[in-house]
């Protein structure tokens, strides 16, 4: 793909990190010509809280098995950093 050819940047819909994340997800995997069958993985750094309420750096990946074009929160995981 040329550079012509990529639109330029919009702001993303979403007030959080992880809305965010689904958004771009959502967009890359809406296109055909940048995936196939809806594969890939997305990930975005952000802070929040951990399982024991600890605000952390965390790393929220979109995994494998997940569909990009469709994704939704339950198909990202949020490991600690």
């Amino acid at each position: 793909m040329c550079a012509e050819t990529v639109p330029p940047a919009v702001p993303l819909p979403g007030t959080t990190e992880l809305d965010r994340l689904i958004a771009r997800s959502r967009a890359i995997g809406a296109r055909g010509d940048l995936v196939l069958h809806g594969g890939g993985n997305t990930s975005s750094k952000t802070v929040g809280r951990d399982h024991l309420g600890r605000e952390r750096p965390l790393l929220l990946i979109k995994g494998s098995g997940a569909d990009l074009a469709t994704l939704a929160a339950s198909g990202v995981a949020r490991p600690a950093r």
